[in-house]
């Protein structure tokens, strides 16, 4: 049985997961296996750094859109503020 806390940050991040996360896997992986070898067999001699050039790209995007998403940001339901608890103190003072 897990924690309260941790209980709510699984059932928080689990839905995020296999929303986002998965297909953006599942795409990173076809793209760069696949589109990016297809690229690299019909292109001529001279062009063949473009399939190098497209992996690494899509790898940039695949961090950044990962960190992009999952950015500390204050709304998040797992992010507990102790703004409130301070301000009613001084408050009650």
């Amino acid at each position: 049985m897990l924690p309260l806390d941790q209980e709510c940050l699984f059932v928080c991040t689990v839905p995020i997961i296999t929303i986002f996360f998965l297909p953006q896997i599942v795409c990173y992986i076809y793209f760069t296996r696949i589109i990016v070898y297809l690229l690299k067999i019909t292109v001529p001699f001279q062009y063949e750094w473009l399939g190098q050039f497209f992996a690494e790209l899509a790898t940039y995007v695949f961090f950044v859109m990962t960190g992009y998403k999952f950015r500390p940001v204050s709304t998040t339901p797992t992010y507990k503020s102790h703004r409130k608890t301070r301000t009613s103190r001084w408050k009650k003072l």
